[in-house]
């Protein structure tokens, strides 16, 4: 199998989504199956082809055994899935004396603006319904997305309140904490969520009642998880197509959001999810 491209500069960090990831297969796997072990799937190569691209590109330039070690993959098999990966373009090797690393190639940066043209379009869609639930609920209201095994708020409204949660725009907290983090956590298949969160976190044993607490209520609760006195609920909002492109989450004083008002706000959250992903269609 022939090298790919080389470069000779350090890439900027690239924050890769996990609901693009599986537009990578198609591209590689055939070059890839000449590698393959006799009891190697094609699933199984995908999916740890994937957690390699998630590592690479939280970190950017990355070893092969950091590499291997925090995806979970044997370095014999990160070695030969690397190769086939830089020969698609997605992953490329700097030049230079020295220099074993791996950097995020040119076809995954592509994905990334993919990424990028998704939540612009999820964010243009998502203004006139938090504008709608800051007016009805008076409380802080976000739309997030998941990267990296991360929530990161992209757009909201905050609440008129002298008491209030705080705008977050911009800002990323562990998905497993927030709310809108476990209604999309909540969606995704036991693979992706190891792909998404490392197999560490994914199989962290508190986790998974969590998660099928948030399916069973069909909207996720946060006392308290990332600040003090804060309650925040949130709701997944899945497209036509069963794509989880992200969430929507409302936040506000726990004095104001006690318990028995969660089920009516969550509801409210979750009608204006559905509504938001039956517009995304792309």
């Amino acid at each position: 199998m022939s090298p790919g491209p080389r470069v000779s500069q350090t890439a900027p960090r690239l924050i890769f989504h996990p609901a693009e990831k599986s537009t990578v297969a198609a591209t590689w796997l055939s070059g890839y199956s000449s590698a393959m072990r006799e009891n190697d799937t094609a699933e199984s190569v995908v999916r740890r082809a994937l957690r390699l691209l998630a590592v690479l590109a939280e970190h950017g330039e990355t070893r092969l055994g950091q590499l291997a070690a925090e995806s979970g993959i044997p370095t014999s098999t990160a070695h030969r899935l690397l190769a086939a990966l830089e020969a698609s373009g997605h992953v490329v090797r700097p030049a230079g004396p020295g220099r074993r690393a791996y950097l995020p190639g040119p076809a995954l940066f592509e994905l990334a603006g993919a990424r990028d043209r998704a939540e612009g379009e999820l964010v243009r869609r998502a203004e006139p319904y938090l504008a709608s639930l800051a007016t009805e609920l008076g409380e802080t209201v976000h739309v997030a997305v998941l990267h990296n095994g991360r929530t990161r708020f992209l757009a909201g409204h905050e609440s008129p309140r002298s008491l209030r949660a705080g705008l977050r725009l911009g800002l990323e907290h562990p998905a497993t904490l927030s709310s809108p983090g476990r209604a999309i956590l909540a969606h995704l298949s036991p693979d992706n969520l190891v792909s998404c969160l490392g197999p560490e976190v994914a199989g962290d044993p508190a986790l998974a009642p969590v998660l099928e607490e948030t399916r069973q209520r069909g909207y996720a609760v946060n006392i308290a998880g990332v600040e003090p006195d804060i309650t925040a609920i949130g709701a997944a909002v899945v497209d036509i197509y069963g794509r989880v492109r992200g969430a929507l989450a409302v936040a506000g004083p726990t004095t104001r959001l006690p318990e028995s008002t969660l089920p009516w706000i969550g509801g409210i959250l979750t009608k204006a999810a559905n509504a938001l992903g039956a517009e995304l269609d792309t």
